[in-house]
């Protein structure tokens, strides 16, 4: 299975930005899995651009950069990722079958590089999804634009105490999936923005029966995910925008 693998990276943090493609271009096995990584910036500062242009002609495969002055969110540029832009690019179905997405805070961990892709790939050609997995409450009104949705089957959420609902969902700085799956709903839904999607996609999945990789451990420990500065999975700082999630208001 040949994958796109896209990374985004935001502000003014190149040296998380040149760590994770310091691990992606280290994989040894690249070449033969990955058919173009597709490299999102959302109001980089100079030094953000600058390090992704020099690192860009390291790389041993494809790399398209996409750089915004602005920021538009995280689920816009994943819908540009995965379905193109007309005129400029074509979706990743137009190179591969599986799609692999980082946040610039998440990265292979340096001992893991070794046959990294092919790891992923042979996961996605049994399973629609693969990712770290964590529980989370619905929040505000979540619950009830999940019931509204075209693809809610009516599967009851998970129970979580006596007061809560939750989804089981894959954290979101890490994923890779089946690219059929993601276009037969139109995921990242229009409405999601910057928070949230997850979530969403873990609901998603629950109620039209992905085959998921649930994996309590093994991602994090090939791929530290929301990684700070000193590489610690889960500390990364907050950045960007700070919005509600879909469905909460």
């Amino acid at each position: 299975m040949q994958l796109v693998v896209s990374v985004l990276g935001y502000g003014d943090h190149p040296g998380l930005l040149a760590r994770c493609l310091t691990g992606i271009w280290n994989a040894s096995d690249l070449p033969e899995y990955v058919a173009q990584v597709r490299l999102f910036l959302n109001a980089p500062s100079a030094r953000m651009l600058d390090t992704a242009q020099r690192m860009i002609p390291l790389s041993p495969v494809p790399v398209l950069l996409q750089s915004r002055r602005d920021n538009p969110g995280k689920y816009g540029r994943m819908r540009e990722a995965i379905y193109g832009v007309s005129g400029e690019y074509a979706p990743a179905r137009a190179h591969a079958d599986g799609f692999v997405w980082f946040d610039d805070d998440s990265f292979i961990r340096p001992q893991e590089t070794a046959g990294f892709f092919g790891w992923v790939a042979t996961e996605l050609e049994a399973h629609d999804l693969l990712g770290s997995t964590y529980h989370i409450p619905l929040g505000g009104h979540q619950a009830d634009w999940i019931r509204q949705q075209p693809w809610y089957t009516g599967k009851p959420f998970m129970p979580h105490g006596h007061a809560w609902q939750q989804v089981e969902f894959l954290q979101g700085a890490f994923w890779a999936a089946r690219l059929e799956c993601l276009e037969r709903w139109q995921y990242p839904f229009p409405e999601l923005y910057h928070n949230g999607g997850d979530v969403m996609l873990g609901a998603l999945a629950y109620q039209r029966d992905f085959r998921v990789r649930w994996h309590h451990k093994t991602p994090s420990q090939k791929v530290a995910i929301n990684a700070d500065e000193a590489g610690r999975e889960s500390r990364a700082a907050r950045r960007g925008l700070s919005t509600r999630p879909v469905g909460w208001e």
